[in-house]
């Protein structure tokens, strides 16, 4: 959503931190703008509706939070059968989604957070189950209601030829291994019928703060955009490190490093990564040099982020901020793409993108 990474381990007890519920990011809606866009927020949670509508709406977007598609449903007669109990059924969240999008008479973005991949794994009674998991079960589930969404917006092909789709996870839940990876690993995809030319990349690390300089380098037009994240199409971006953790532990992953810092004892290490897993390396964890400079690269980040949105300076007067980073258009596709990002179950520095005009 802003690109900026964030310390996992702070506030936990809270969706948003109190600055970031009133903080000024480059969103979409910052960059665009509304003169040629109308910029969506669909929730199905029920769950902390009001920290997303406070948080989305200073960003820019126009919510249609949980109680305002229940009453579209309740009019249909079909909200008993789309009810959860943690909001909305996929299926029934992005037809209704899908249907306030495709009236819309302008270019658009969208932001669709769904909720049936959480425990309790519910998913509806006429959902045919083909795993005897029921978290399995959920995921088929999403899948169905992913193909669903996307053949109604086939069917108007004026708008779906220019649409680009985003699937992105907020984090891991159940896990298919026991490597360390795979604590953090998430689904990443970038779909469209035309826009997303073809390109070979060598598997690059990638986090969400990387989202958002992407999609601008795959909109028309050239955009003013300051953050921390990378486009990822650009095979001559800097392959940072990157910042993930859990609600104990911080981590920075760096080509085949990972540096650990748990904030309450204040204990570093800097442990070797391999395949996926994590080993001790006593060169390395006795090297006070390269901790000294991991822990500088991590703190950097997430210090400098927390900066900027408390003094809401991450989207200024280009003039006045050196970090403000410009993505150019470098092929022709089609003019006014309408980008759509799909969040199952919640949101570096120097990038030259690649447009469409």
């Amino acid at each position: 959503m802003a690109s900026l990474p964030k310390a996992s381990y702070e506030q936990t007890y809270q969706r948003f931190t109190t600055y970031e519920l009133s903080g000024y990011y480059g969103s979409l809606p910052h960059v665009l703008h509304a003169s040629n866009y109308m910029h969506f927020s669909f929730e199905g949670f029920r769950q902390s509706s009001d920290d997303f509508i406070g948080f989305m709406s200073g960003q820019g977007y126009k919510t249609v939070n949980y109680s305002e598609l229940t009453k579209i449903l309740q009019e249909k007669n079909q909200l008993d059968a789309a009810s959860t109990k943690l909001g909305l059924f996929d299926g029934y969240f992005f037809q209704e989604s899908a249907e306030i999008m495709l009236q819309c008479l302008t270019s658009f973005t969208a932001h669709l957070m769904t909720c049936s991949t959480h425990s309790p794994w519910e998913v509806p009674a006429t959902f045919s189950k083909p795993f005897q998991k029921k978290e399995l079960n959920a995921f088929a589930y999403l899948d169905s209601s992913i193909q669903a969404f996307i053949e109604r917006m086939e069917k108007n092909l004026t708008v779906w030829e220019k649409t680009l789709v985003v699937i992105i996870a907020d984090h891991t839940s159940i896990t298919f291994g026991d490597s360390f990876l795979e604590r953090f690993r998430i689904p990443l995809i970038f779909y469209s019928p035309h826009s997303i030319p073809a390109q070979k990349h060598d598997s690059p690390a990638a986090s969400q703060v990387d989202v958002l300089p992407t999609v601008l380098a795959l909109l028309p037009g050239d955009h003013e955009y300051a953050g921390l994240g990378k486009n990822l199409l650009d095979s001559n971006s800097t392959q940072n490190g990157l910042v993930t953790g859990t609600t104990e532990k911080g981590y920075y992953l760096k080509n085949n490093l990972v540096l650990e810092f748990t904030p309450r004892s204040g204990e570093v290490r800097v442990l070797s990564l391999t395949n996926g897993s994590i080993s001790v390396d006593e060169a390395r964890e006795k090297n006070p040099e390269l901790q000294a400079r991991l822990l500088k690269e991590y703190f950097s980040e997430i210090e400098l982020s927390k900066r900027l949105s408390l003094a809401k300076r991450v989207f200024p007067d280009p003039e006045d901020f050196t970090m403000t980073i410009r993505t150019r258009a470098k092929f022709r596709v089609r003019p006014k793409l309408r980008c759509i990002l799909l969040c199952p179950s919640r949101p570096r520095l120097r990038t030259r993108g690649r447009g469409s005009n």
